[in-house]
Parts: C-alpha cells; structure tokens; sequence
C-alpha cells in the first residue's frame, strides 16, 4: 500500500467519523426537544396532581358532612321509631281496657 492509499482510508475514516458526529448532533437535538416535552408533561402532571390533591381534600370534607348528616338522620328516625312504639304501646293498653 503507497501513501495515497493510505491517506484515501484515512480521508474515507474522517468523513465516516464527520458523519457519525453530524448524526448523533442531531440526535442530541432530537433528544433534547424531547427533554423540553417531558418536562412541560412534567409540569403539567404537577398541577393535575395538585388539582386532585384539592379535589379529594374537597370530597373528604363532603364524606364527612354525609356522614355527620346521616347520623343525625338516624338518630331522628330512632327517635320517631321510639315515640311510634310508645305510642303504639299505650293503643294497645287502651284498647285491652276497652
């Protein structure tokens, strides 16, 4: 081999190199405008997560008010079941004694 084959496999080495080079570039621009995305998704997801956060705040305050509210219900409903069983309690002594 004479030197102008030599530098001919060097020369095609470079331009392989130069063109790796130029491609994994624009990979990494590729990647970084992908990077931007993510991260907007990101931020994005943040507020969502913040959003549900309040929003499960804002339904466990509404459980609760449900459940203070049922219990009084039924605690209305115990006492009008005790006043019908009285009531029907005293019918029945007035109708045995008439």
């Amino acid at each position: 081999m004479d030197d102008k084959d030599t530098l001919k496999q060097i020369l095609g080495k470079l331009e392989s190199l130069e063109q790796g080079q130029t491609e994994m570039r624009t990979d990494i621009g590729e990647m970084r405008a992908d990077i931007g995305e993510m991260r907007a998704d990101i931020g994005e997801m943040r507020a969502d997560v913040t959003n549900l956060k309040a929003g499960q705040k804002k339904l466990q305050k509404d459980v609760t008010a449900i459940k203070r509210d049922l219990k009084g219900a039924w605690e209305d409903i115990k006492r009008l079941d005790n006043r019908i069983t009285k009531q029907s309690d005293e019918l029945d002594v007035l109708k045995s004694r008439g």
